[in-house]
């Protein structure tokens, strides 16, 4: 008999995947002027060697709004030089957002806090899934980079990442600072696994078997003059039990 232990298992059909989405800067606010990368070899891969041209349906995440706001972008039929993406190179592409309440036409009294995509053909399709970018407050902060989601709710817990038993890969974590930190420490469940000074990344590799099946908090802390920032993502383990033959009585 074979038994597999699912937690969450709504939610399992998520796989993992790098965000195929990121800023420069890499710790973008709403006041800096961005352009946002996207890699077509990541994610659902919708994209993927597409030759035609793409365009990106867009609008933001505001604070004390979970729904998209300020889309200008009419679904699917504005095809325009403003979101047309440039191409770099093989399935890696650019848009430049400038600043984003000037691009966006969103009041200097909001709050940005997450650019939102849908990158497709000029007709629709083909289409990437839904993409975030995640906008950072202007003082010292940090974010753990990897592992990255495609799919970003701003709850650790609403956006988790899945792994399972049988992944040859280990869970590699990026855990990055806005500038040079005085100390990062790393934590998985509490537990600290890793450290790190004067420096403003701190990579670490944990093992697929050091997770719990369920939900694993990987948190960083970061302090920089006696300011602290701290940031978690919620990896799910997926463990498969052990096989066995049922006894006959």
């Amino acid at each position: 008999m074979k038994k597999i232990a699912y937690f969450l298992c709504l939610l399992a059909g998520f796989a993992y995947a790098q965000n195929p989405v990121y800023s420069e800067p890499a710790f973008a606010t709403e006041n800096d002027s961005i352009v946002v990368y996207f890699d077509a070899t990541k994610g659902n891969q919708g994209l993927k060697d597409y030759t035609g041209s793409i365009y990106a349906h867009t609008g933001v995440i505001i604070d004390g709004e979970d729904d998209w706001q300020h889309v200008w972008t009419t679904w699917p039929t504005t095809n325009v030089d403003k979101n047309k993406l440039i191409k770099i190179s093989d399935n890696l592409y650019k848009i430049v957002i400038g600043f984003p309440h000037e691009y966006y036409s969103s009041p200097d009294t909001e709050k940005i806090l997450q650019f939102a995509f849908v990158f497709r053909g000029p007709t629709g399709s083909p289409q990437s899934e839904d993409l975030f970018i995640t906008l950072h407050e202007s003082e010292f902060s940090a974010a753990i980079l990897e592992p990255a989601n495609t799919i970003d709710f701003t709850e650790p817990e609403r956006s988790p990442i899945f792994r399972y038993e049988l992944d040859t890969n280990d869970v590699h974590v990026i855990a990055s600072t806005n500038e040079v930190a005085d100390n990062i420490k790393l934590f998985l469940n509490d537990t600290q696994i890793s450290s790190g000074q004067d420096s403003d990344s701190l990579e670490y590799d944990i093992a697929i078997s050091s997770l719990i099946v369920g939900m694993n908090y990987i948190h960083a802390i970061a302090d920089k003059n006696g300011v602290y920032d701290t940031t978690d993502v919620v990896c799910i383990a997926i463990h498969s039990a052990n096989e066995g033959v049922r006894p006959s009585t």
